[in-house]
């Protein structure tokens, strides 16, 4: 198994309907073994860039402002609006949800242009708690200003994590897609849009 749940696709397929994504995903438990951790300041964009994605034009201006909500309240599917999906990739669609998780995936695109992204909400469970279990890559730094870590699984595997801080918990990003760039690319974006959405961290 991959990433988030999401099965293996032949190159140049029309990815249909997908199965529902594993909601309440441990974090790297699928995928992660000590690799070592780089320090930095802030989460690095990928090398490649953003893979085609686009900036939405009210994805920022209109976040500003933290959440009042206490964390376990906070609704996982509601962090994400539509013009958000469309300028994440094609046909983006809701699969599953539950109290503290909702999983999104493309319906009816290439196996290039496929996109999975799953967000759950973890109130008590720390940044700290976010491990390599496996292989791939740990990288230390920051979401706006809270505390975050990136795991990407190895090269062609296409998933990726992003873990932040908020309140006594945090918020994990989940996604899959073609490569691994593109799925951290993905989990950048979406890490970016949902921040201010989510109360302050309480703890370092």
């Amino acid at each position: 198994m991959r990433g988030i749940g999401v099965s293996s696709i032949e190159k140049g397929s029309t990815v249909h309907r997908r199965p529902a994504l594993i909601t309440g995903l441990c974090v790297v438990a699928l995928w992660l073994t000590a690799c070592g951790t780089e320090q930095g300041t802030a989460l690095p964009s990928s090398d490649e860039g953003t893979s085609g994605l686009v900036t939405p034009e009210s994805s920022l201006s209109s976040n500003e402002g933290e959440s009042n909500t206490n964390l376990a309240e906070v609704d996982p599917c509601g962090l994400i609006s539509d013009n958000d999906f469309a300028a994440l990739g094609r046909n983006i669609r809701q699969e599953s949800a539950s109290e503290l998780s909702c999983a999104w995936a493309s319906e009816g695109v290439s196996s290039e242009e496929f996109t999975a992204i799953q967000i759950d909400i973890r109130p008590n469970q720390s940044v700290d708690d976010v491990k390599l279990l496996t292989t791939g890559k740990l990288v230390e730094g920051t979401i706006g200003d809270r505390k975050a870590r990136k795991i990407a699984a190895d090269t062609g595997e296409g998933a990726c994590i992003i873990s932040f801080a908020a309140e006594a918990g945090r918020v994990d990003v989940l996604t899959e897609a073609y490569t691994t760039e593109r799925g951290c690319a993905v989990a950048e974006r979406v890490a970016e849009i949902i921040e201010s959405k989510v109360p302050k961290p309480t703890r370092g």
